[in-house]
């Protein structure tokens, strides 16, 4: 399976800054002052994450638009069509909604938050450099991130380059982490959409236990 996915960059120049989750939204508002950006396509793990987004490049005067799960079918749609129109920049979405985003003319997607599952990199980065053209994947990566950084450059068998930073951004960026040091896979919230089924089971795993115990308590007050 590795040699596909690798495949799926070509075409695609493939890029990392190395910064706090603190620093990534100062970060990502000098990124797309950018006059090469055409279309930016920004993945963000969550719902809320990317909803948060957009709101700060707005107060920013940089028109951007959200595009996720809790949006309906005609909000979606006005996203897309003020996407492709180039009336909205910069499109700010997860990745379950990126599925049906098929937009040519994408010139950067970016990875405001690494995925956890290597595919998933390789299926985002994918929305750019279609038709022929070329494109640019920029990731942000955050201390907790480097983990699945370097699994998503074992899978794609690509190493990314490590971005000079932008002007304004130079106290924020961070210098890459040494390679030879090994990187622990984190836990918690970082570890994506999987952690949140991880932590889900406990939740229904509960409920019996609460049944357990109230059925516990009933037999007690029948006898008495």
């Amino acid at each position: 399976s590795g040699a596909p996915e690798s495949t799926t960059a070509e075409g695609v120049s493939q890029g990392a800054f190395y910064v706090a989750n603190g620093d990534k939204l100062k970060l990502l508002e000098a990124v797309l002052h950018d006059p090469a950006i055409e279309r930016a396509l920004v993945f963000t793990r969550t719902k809320h994450g990317a909803d948060k987004v957009v709101r700060k490049l707005m107060a920013k005067q940089i028109p951007a638009q959200a595009i996720h799960g809790n949006k309906s079918q005609s909000q979606r749609i006005k996203a897309l069509e003020a996407f492709k129109s180039g009336r909205r920049t910069v499109l700010v979405a997860t990745d379950i909604a990126a599925r049906g985003i098929d937009i040519d003319g994408i010139t950067h997607v970016i990875n405001f938050e690494m995925p956890n599952v290597s595919e998933q990199y390789v299926h985002r980065i994918g929305r750019t450099a279609r038709a022929g053209r070329e494109g640019r994947a920029i990731s942000f990566v955050a201390e907790d991130e480097v983990y699945y950084l370097r699994d998503i450059e074992r899978v794609t068998r690509i190493s990314l380059d490590v971005l000079p930073a932008p002007a304004g951004c130079e106290q924020i960026v961070q210098s890459p982490p040494d390679p030879n040091v090994r990187v622990r896979k984190p836990k918690g919230p970082s570890s994506n959409r999987g952690s949140r089924r991880r932590t889900g089971k406990p939740k229904s795993e509960f409920r019996p236990n609460r049944g357990k115990r109230s059925r516990s308590r009933k037999p007690k007050k029948v006898p008495a």
